[in-house]
């Protein structure tokens, strides 16, 4: 998702003032030549200049902002990240700067720290200032959402619908109400609430106002959606349409072209899943060709996890080294860095000796977690496995985060497990906790890479034992 505070930085970088009277004839010819270079996209360039400029004024901060927007353009986020570290010790309350941060560790999938940055940027920013606070509001409805704690994100998407009410009773057109709308159909849409969620999204692509980059977002959703209910003529109508808006001027509608490539491939990603789950095979092994060139070209060039997913790559004919790549550095994320982070403002984890069934272990403590505590055909599998367990030994404990489809064999599977624990609604740490309180010995994760999955809740280890059982065939 495209990240909302870019033209904040272009415009810091463009407006730069030289506050050195000794050198402003430099200063001057220097910044019109990056200003140019910028605009001609020769960003290479554009950093030899702005190295000179930081020769001349040390630890300028506009000088400063304009080389980690380029380290933006480029993908390369640690370095921006480096960059901006330096430019808060000059002001450590500036809230875009830290607003910028926070949206950076969203971008590489941190999600616990990009919250602690956006909340403190939340603490400084001016309540008066309903643009910038609804941008904000937005990001932080975003990076809940993409961190799957969807009650957080539903109270902040809808922080922004409220405030455009009112503000659009006033005034003009809150540029931020196509953005909050996408938000809330993706939460519906995540919920299965299919039929809830497309309305939304072709009242933000029917809109005037919306700009094209959001409407290619809502063309993409809308596409998602459809794929969902199986209607793979209408997904792949929506994809297709999509992706000529991205094909028609990619340098006007993205900042760079990073972003305009990273839009396209989340595009080909659908496009080559929703054909082959139709049997569209016309061209397309092809079309996969295509998109792995441009996920190992992404993924070789930036720091960021950027592909399809594993789940994916067991649709196409691909090396098991090619495979396993890319479960890898799918899972990293979930292993590496956020869930560490996460892992540390947990409530202290127990040792193995401190736990309470160590000595009176009378029954073994098995819990199950999977999305599709529904009518699907996980659970018509593990059905005669809940019905048939050695009550005596062995203690079920189901952990279901999807929706309730009141169907029956959700029910009957609820009726025979000795606990059902409903985690629908609770953020990750929640969920992490709860199942430590249930004294779970075995956890067996019964959804791996595939839809609804919550990997962050497995990578928390909650249980001694933690298994990838029976629906993910791979890496995990």
């Amino acid at each position: 998702m495209r990240l909302t505070s870019v033209s904040f930085i272009v415009q810091q970088l463009l407006s730069f003032t030289v506050l050195t009277i000794a050198t402003l004839s430099s200063f001057d010819e220097l910044w019109k030549s990056a200003n140019q270079l910028w605009k001609s996209d020769d960003l290479d360039s554009v950093m030899i200049i702005l190295q000179q400029l930081e020769t001349l004024q040390p630890g300028e901060r506009q000088v400063l902002v304009g080389m980690a927007s380029v380290y933006h353009r480029q993908g390369e986020f640690d370095k921006e990240l480096e960059v901006l570290d330096i430019v808060l010790t000059q002001n450590p309350r500036d809230p875009k700067v830290l607003q910028r941060i926070g949206e950076i560790y969203a971008e590489k999938s941190e999600i616990s720290k990009a919250l602690e940055y956006l909340h403190a940027a939340e603490r400084q920013l001016d309540l008066m200032n309903v643009e910038e606070m609804d941008a904000l509001m937005h990001q932080l409805a975003l990076t809940y959402h993409r961190g799957k704690d969807f009650a957080m994100a539903e109270i902040y998407f809808n922080r922004i619908l409220e405030a455009g009410d009112a503000y659009n009773a006033a005034l003009a057109i809150d540029p931020t109400q196509a953005q909050a709308r996408i938000g809330i159909a993706a939460l519906h849409q995540q919920f299965g609430n299919v039929n809830e969620s497309i309305p939304l999204y072709l009242h933000v692509i029917n809109a005037s106002s919306t700009t094209a980059n959001l409407k290619i977002m809502a063309m993409s959703n809308i596409g998602a959606a459809y794929e969902v209910t199986k209607d793979i003529v209408s997904a792949l109508r929506w994809y297709e349409r999509a992706l000529e808006e991205i094909s028609a001027d990619p340098g006007v509608i993205y900042s760079d072209q990073y972003t305009a490539e990273k839009s396209q491939m989340h595009l080909m990603v659908h496009v080559t899943r929703a054909k082959l789950s139709a049997c569209v095979w016309e061209q397309a092994e092809e079309e996969f060709d295509s998109l792995w060139t441009m996920v190992t070209s992404i993924q070789g060039a930036t720091d960021t996890r950027c592909m399809p997913t594993p789940f994916d790559s067991l649709l196409h004919s691909m090396s098991p080294l090619d495979r396993k790549w890319l479960a890898v550095q799918f899972s990293t994320q979930y292993t590496l860095g956020d869930v560490a982070t996460r892992n540390n403002v947990f409530s202290p984890r127990p040792k193995p000796h401190e736990q309470k069934h160590t000595k009176s272990l009378t029954s073994l403590n098995v819990g199950y977690l999977s999305y599709d505590y529904a009518e699907h055909p996980t659970m018509h599998l593990m059905e005669g496995i809940f019905a048939n367990k050695d009550r005596s030994s062995i203690k079920v404990t189901a952990f279901g985060y999807g929706r309730d489809d009141s169907s029956e064999i959700r029910k009957r599977v609820i009726d025979t497990v000795d606990r059902f624990v409903d985690l629908s609604k609770a953020s990750f740490e929640e969920s992490d906790s709860r199942i430590r309180d249930e004294n779970i010995h075995i956890l067996m994760d019964a959804q791996g890479h595939t839809y609804g999955s919550r990997m962050e809740i497995v990578a928390a280890r909650p249980a001694p034992i933690v298994v990838n059982y029976l629906v993910y065939p791979g890496t995990s």
